[in-house]
């Protein structure tokens, strides 16, 4: 038994040594390397990206005081995974080493005055960052910086220059709206056609206390359409699919808030207590194969356009839900 014992000692001392080594070879790599993490002191809540010296197209991002990110004078809504990657690139960049002393022109890596990007992370109006990004480097998975208006070309482990290489209109947020289908209490559906509401009932609880309460969906009205037994199962899936709209583009026009009569279709959507409707303004054919439709809701001041997809997800009729 000792010498069991024994044994697994030299064996857990001999495995502790190898890990000490490997431990002692990566710390020595990395001061050989020069591999350094810069952080920023604090979250940033303002960052200003500028391409080469087109300073009046730079894009603007600022944090609200609700936490929520907006983009440029006009405070459109910015994306949010977009905003995590932005964020994520500037509070922490890992640089492998130095790629050159440079003192002259930095054409050769993507850093002279017309090429560079410049990112400038802020918090409270104090700078805590300023990012050179040039070119992304051979292999795409690096690209070459400068940090804090210095000369020294270093090169990071991320591909910046795709990450900064963008524009405000890639950066806005595509929702219209996002809500979750069990919020939905009602549906209203207008156009050329006719038009129908059907509300969510809930019935009775059953003698079983742990059954949940069942729903279904009622035709409250309809007008154009033949009466039609409504199947619960093919309104909840249809609800499920309108419950969240994203936009395929924006435009600059202005939210008109034109008369059911004059549009293609008009879906309205209540849901707790609070309406949302998405009207379909007019149907744009591209070509023989694609159809562009021009939108407007409530929930955003500019129109904007949906895929063929969802405009075909929002136009159905009595029988496409019936049993």
């Amino acid at each position: 038994m000792n010498k069991t014992f024994s044994k697994r000692r030299i064996v857990l001392i001999a495995a502790l040594a190898v890990l000490m080594l490997i431990y002692g070879f990566q710390v020595w790599s990395s001061s050989r390397t020069g591999i350094k993490i810069v952080k920023t002191e604090s979250e940033p809540s303002e960052i200003v990206i500028t391409k080469g010296m087109d300073s009046e197209n730079e894009i603007h991002l600022v944090k609200g005081a609700d936490g929520e990110w907006t983009l440029g004078s006009k405070k459109y809504p910015a994306d949010e995974n977009s905003v995590y990657s932005i964020l994520s690139a500037v509070k922490e960049i890992k640089v492998l080493g130095t790629a050159s002393s440079l003192s002259g022109d930095g054409s050769r890596y993507g850093l002279d005055d017309a090429s560079k990007i410049t990112v400038t992370a802020m918090d409270s109006g104090k700078a805590l960052l300023t990012l050179a990004v040039g070119k992304n480097t051979s292999t795409g998975n690096q690209s070459y910086i400068q940090l804090d208006g210095k000369n020294t070309v270093l090169l990071a482990n991320k591909a910046l220059h795709s990450l900064f290489d963008t524009t405000e209109n890639a950066l806005r947020s595509k929702k219209v709206y996002a809500l979750s289908s069990s919020e939905i209490s009602s549906v209203s559906l207008s156009g050329k056609d006719g038009s129908f509401t059907v509300k969510k009932e809930t019935l009775p609880s059953s003698d079983d206390e742990n059954s949940p309460a069942a729903t279904v969906w009622r035709l409250e009205k309809y007008e154009g359409f033949g009466e039609e037994k409504l199947s619960s199962e093919k309104v909840s899936a249809w609800v499920n699919t309108i419950s969240a709209v994203n936009v395929s583009a924006w435009t600059e026009q202005p939210y008109s808030g034109k008369k059911a009569d004059s549009l293609v279709a008009k879906l309205g959507l209540v849901a707790g207590g609070k309406e949302y409707s998405l009207q379909i303004v007019s149907e744009e054919k591209i070509s023989e194969t694609e159809t562009k439709y021009l939108c407007e809701s409530n929930q955003t001041p500019y129109r904007f356009y949906i895929s063929a997809y969802t405009a075909g997800n929002v136009k159905k009729t009595l029988k496409d839900l019936a049993d």
